[in-house]
């Protein structure tokens, strides 16, 4: 299974990240005070975060308008037959 995102950056932050005994491989554990932490990996992580959110919703307006052949214009939209 490949690295999350957060595996990626952290080490890019010089911090070192780790993991309990027993703890789940999507765990990541890194010591560092917060301020530093935000600034650095939380701004980028917050950056990418907008960027998928953007994505994900052009994707799911696209694929909304398509289903419906409609570009959002109620004078538009194809009235579906129903039961035949």
């Amino acid at each position: 299974m490949g690295r999350s995102y957060l595996h990626r950056i952290v080490p890019q932050a010089c911090v070192q990240p780790y993991r309990y005994p027993r703890q789940r491989q999507t765990t990541v554990m890194v010591r560092v005070q917060p301020e530093a932490f935000d600034k650095t990996v939380g701004a980028e992580f917050r950056a990418l975060h907008a960027e998928l959110m953007a994505y994900f919703k052009d994707t799911v307006d696209h694929l909304i308008a398509d289903a419906m052949k409609s570009d959002g214009d109620d004078e538009t939209i194809e009235t579906a037959m129903i039961g035949g």
